[in-house]
């Protein structure tokens, strides 16, 4: 091929750079260490002074070639990209699933929790309603004590009742007996009395006799036997006085006896009444301990329940430090991703900087062409 000028050189340079071009577009390879240039012609400063360098260009092929590879392995590392991308994409989903999963665990302890609580309510309800209860059957309890002094006190009044009757029951037969003693001393007064009125008819009957002393002497014998059945009626009315005497010395033991039984029964109504009264001590000494042993037993409820709340705001400090805990655990996978992706990041700005160079290079080729 005859140059004539630099410009031949050039276009000869542009052709064989189509060729090479035409020859990577088409995955060929010229083996362009056995081409030669020959120059030959009179012009010297023509064939010293230019060159058409085919091992250059095949040198610059060869970069181009390895230039290629290099973006068959950015484009491969781009796919890894792609690929990593989609990979980080499932792995977003399987976080976010995760989360959910947490959520819907976290969710159900914070179920579980509230039955645990809502059974635990329960059970303090169940046992309110025991202590209401308890609380219902002590009122019932104190009415019925109640109750029971108001029986004590009516039987009281009714045995109180009784005495009163029985000592007016008592008095009206001693009355009776001190009318009949009455009737008694009237009788003997008016006995009395027949006897001195006997007597003067006797002084009497004496006097007027006297003049016939035989038949006075008979008079007074028949006077003297008269006497004597009248003694005799007067000893016999002597022995029933003494009898009757006897009879209210009798009454008065019996008196002095029944106020004794009195006494005796009055002590005995009081010792009831201190029995009854001890009885009722002793009763609400047992209600005292029975109500000591409520108050104790809600004592011991308040400490279930104030170590309960305490308990409660154990787990909910637990609960707050295992999210904690958690969330630091989340932290660290997401500093974890973070440097993971930083990687894919720088990663990606070498694949610009190598896809920028490529540009540059089809820039160059464009401009070299």
């Amino acid at each position: 091929m005859k140059m004539t000028s630099v410009e031949d050189i050039e276009k000869l340079q542009a052709d064989i750079n189509k060729v090479f071009d035409w020859a990577a577009d088409n995955i060929m390879m010229f083996t362009s260490d056995r081409f030669q240039v020959l120059r030959y012609g009179k012009n010297e400063d023509l064939k010293h002074g230019s060159s058409v360098d085919a091992v250059a260009q095949q040198d610059h092929w060869n970069d181009a070639v390895a230039q290629q590879d290099h973006w068959n392995d950015a484009v491969a590392q781009q796919d890894h990209w792609n690929d990593t991308v989609a990979q980080q994409d499932h792995w977003n989903d399987a976080v976010a699933q995760q989360d959910h999963w947490n959520d819907a665990v976290a969710q159900q302890d914070h179920w579980n929790d509230a039955v645990a609580q809502q059974d635990h309510w329960n059970d303090a309800v169940a046992q309110q309603d025991h202590w209401n209860d308890a609380v219902a059957q002590q009122d019932h309890w104190n009415d019925a004590v109640a109750q029971q002094d108001h029986w004590n006190d009516a039987v009281a009044q009714h045995d109180h009742w009784n005495d009163a009757v029985a000592q007016q029951d008592h008095w009206n037969d001693a009355v009776a007996q001190h009318d009949h003693w009455n009737d008694a001393v009237a009788q003997h007064d008016h006995w009395n009395d027949a006897v001195a009125q006997q007597d003067h008819w006797n002084d009497t009957v004496a006097q007027h006799d006297h003049w016939n002393d035989a038949v006075a002497q008979h008079d007074h014998w028949n006077d003297a036997v008269a006497q004597q059945d009248h003694w005799n009626d007067a000893v016999a009315q002597q022995d029933h006085w003494n009898d009757a005497v006897a009879q209210q010395d009798h009454w008065n033991d019996t008196v002095t006896q029944h106020d004794h039984w009195n006494d005796t029964v009055t002590q005995h109504d009081h010792w009831n009444d201190t029995v009854a009264q001890q009885d009722h001590w002793n009763d609400t000494v047992a209600q005292q301990d029975h109500w000591n042993d409520t108050v104790a037993q809600q004592d011991h409820w308040n400490d279930t329940v104030a170590q309960q709340d305490h308990w409660n705001d154990t787990v909910t400090q637990q609960d707050h430090w295992n999210d904690t805990v958690a969330q630091q655990d989340h932290w660290n996978d997401t500093v974890t991703q973070q440097d993971h992706w930083n990687d894919t990041v720088a990663q990606q700005d070498h694949w610009n900087d190598t896809v920028t160079q490529q540009d540059h290079w089809n820039d160059t080729v464009v401009h070299q062409v």
